[in-house]
C-alpha cells in the first residue's frame, strides 16, 4: 500500500494502536485487548462495510500508443504519469490500492464519522492535482478519471506467507465502467463521478459535487440530461468534470 505517514497514523488510531488527539497529530501509544495485530488499513477498517471513495485514473489510448516499443521505453513513457499521480494521491490523503500497467485504482475512506478529514474535501484536494497534472503533462500523456462514492466492503486475502487487502462493492465496478466511458467523445471532460441511487440521493449528490468543483476556480459539472446504461451496474447518479473557460488551476 503506498500512502503518507499521516494517513497510517490515523488508520492505526482507528485500529486503536495509537491515539490521536486529532487528524493528523502526534501521538502517545495505546494497547487495547482483542485488538487484532496486521495491516494498518485492514485493522483499522477490515471486515467491515464502509463508505468512501474510490477512484480509477488511466492513459488515453494507453495500448496504441506503446504497441511495438520496448519494454524500457513503455516504462519511460509511463513513468511521469503514474509517479505524478501516485505523489498527488498521497499529498491528498488517498491510499493506492495498486496499479497495473498505465491504470492507478486508489481509495479515500470516509473518516469523519471518527473526527477525521471528510472524504469529500481529501476528493476535492485530490480531484484538483490531478486537474493540474492534467496540465503539466504533455499531449502524449492525457488521462481520464473514473470515480464513485458509496458503501465498499474491506476484506482480507490470505495464502501462504501471502496477506492483502482488497475493497469490493458496486461502487467498484461503477467507478471502472465510468473511466472507460470518460473520454468517448467527450474529450472535454476532466472525469466523471457516479453513485448508486439507493446509496445517495439527488441532494447529497449534488452537495458531493459542488464541494469538489468548489477546489478549482477553473472546473465545474455538468449533470447529463441522459444517462447511459452501464450494463451490470443498478440504477446510478452521474456527472462529468468539465474545465470552465479559464485553465484548471
Amino acid at each position: 500500500m503506498i500512502g503518507d505517514d499521516r494517513i497510517f497514523s490515523w488508520l492505526e488510531h482507528r485500529a486503536g494502536l495509537r491515539r490521536l488527539a486529532h487528524h493528523p497529530a502526534k501521538f502517545e501509544t495505546r494497547s487495547l485487548e482483542q485488538n487484532e495485530k496486521g495491516a494498518k488499513f485492514v485493522a483499522a477498517f477490515g471486515q467491515r462495510q464502509i463508505r468512501g471513495f474510490v477512484g480509477f485514473v488511466d492513459l488515453v489510448d494507453f495500448s496504441t500508443k506503446v504497441a511495438g516499443k520496448p519494454p524500457s521505453e513503455i516504462s519511460n513513457y509511463l513513468r511521469p504519469f503514474l509517479s505524478g499521480v501516485l505523489n498527488a494521491a498521497r499529498r491528498c490523503d488517498a491510499l493506492i490500492d495498486k496499479t497495473i500497467g498505465d491504470e492507478v485504482m486508489f481509495l479515500i475512506p470516509e473518516m469523519s464519522d471518527d473526527g477525521g478529514v471528510p472524504s469529500v474535501l481529501s476528493m476535492g484536494s485530490l480531484f484538483e492535482c490531478l486537474c493540474q497534472l492534467r496540465s503539466d503533462l504533455n499531449p502524449h500523456h492525457a488521462f481520464r478519471i473514473g470515480l464513485s462514492f458509496g458503501y465498499l466492503f474491506v476484506d482480507r486475502i490470505e495464502g501462504q506467507g501471502y496477506k492483502e487487502w482488497t475493497i469490493v462493492g458496486e461502487a467498484v465496478q461503477l467507478a471502472k465502467r465510468l473511466t472507460a466511458s470518460s473520454s468517448v467523445g467527450e474529450e472535454h471532460v476532466l472525469g466523471s463521478l457516479g453513485v448508486l441511487e439507493r446509496e445517495v440521493d439527488q441532494t447529497n449528490f449534488e452537495s458531493i459535487l459542488s464541494t469538489i468543483a468548489g477546489f478549482s476556480t477553473g472546473i465545474t459539472y455538468v449533470v447529463p440530461s441522459v444517462r447511459a446504461e452501464l450494463k451490470g451496474i443498478s440504477p446510478y447518479r452521474r456527472a462529468i468534470f468539465v474545465p470552465k473557460s479559464e485553465p484548471c488551476a
